[in-house]
């Protein structure tokens, strides 16, 4: 009788390695999604390959931008009577 137990035992442990290593190979299809319900505190930086949708608030923080290097062109938004930079700005009307 300890026999047979153990031969289910062991078929049935067997069946689950193979399950597993079916599901890792793709035969088997899992769900991959994460949903994540409460907040994430990042330290560093993140890379994304693709999009991220943000529904609610992101804050960026103090974010600086290099203007004399704006378009690759370090002299584009040089003044003829001195040397400061200026962002131009369209409004739309002409």
């Amino acid at each position: 009788m300890e026999t047979k137990n153990n031969k289910i035992i062991l078929i049935v442990i067997a069946c689950g390695i193979w399950a597993i290593v079916l599901q890792n190979m793709g035969i088997i299809p899992s769900s991959k999604q994460v949903e994540v319900v409460n907040s994430v505190d990042v330290g560093g930086t993140v890379d994304v390959g693709n999009t991220v949708t943000v529904d609610g608030y992101v804050d960026v923080g103090e974010v600086d931008v290099n203007i004399s290097s704006i378009n690759g062109n370090k002299n584009a938004f040089y003044g003829r009577n001195g040397v400061y930079n200026k962002i131009p700005v369209y409004t739309g009307n002409n």
